[in-house]
């Protein structure tokens, strides 16, 4: 629904304008055009999603591999930036 809306809101400025082919500019404010007129309706309402953080009885073991993968990489990619 929300696509072909605004695919309906191009296609009838498109056919508005037989002079040229739109520019990407006018492609742009119809969408921002559209996005300001656009109710919305008939859309389901979805409930907000909620997680839970449960943290690992060894969250290290994670953790430090990780951070080890990152200094490794960091230390390859820019090597004269750490050591000056």
């Amino acid at each position: 629904k929300v696509l072909q809306y605004f695919e309906d809101q191009i296609q009838w400025r498109v056919g508005e304008s037989t002079e040229h082919e739109l520019t990407i500019e006018e492609i742009m404010q119809t969408l921002l055009e559209g996005a300001e007129t656009w109710k919305g309706k008939g859309l389901k309402v979805f409930h907000e999603t909620k997680f839970k953080y449960e943290e690992e009885a060894n969250p290290e073991e994670f953790f430090v591999p990780y951070i080890w993968d990152l200094v490794v990489y960091h230390m390859n990619k820019y090597p004269a930036k750490l050591w000056n």
